[in-house]
């Protein structure tokens, strides 16, 4: 993070602060949207998944 100039008014700082606060709200949504493509395509009933799972691996080994 680069440092700030030590001249800065008070608005110029909460801007500042109000900036970093939604780069990081942007990247956590963007997150959040990664994490929802993962469960949208492995989202299935767990139960099922480990049924299909035992019976893909039975025999194997």
């Amino acid at each position: 993070m680069a440092s700030l100039p030590d001249d800065l008014s008070t608005t110029q700082l909460l801007a500042a602060a109000e900036s970093g606060v939604r780069a990081q709200r942007a990247m956590e949504v963007e997150q959040l949207r990664v994490v929802l493509a993962w469960c949208d395509r492995h989202g299935e009933d767990p139960r099922r998944c480990r049924e299909r799972c035992r019976s893909s691996t039975a025999g194997t080994g």
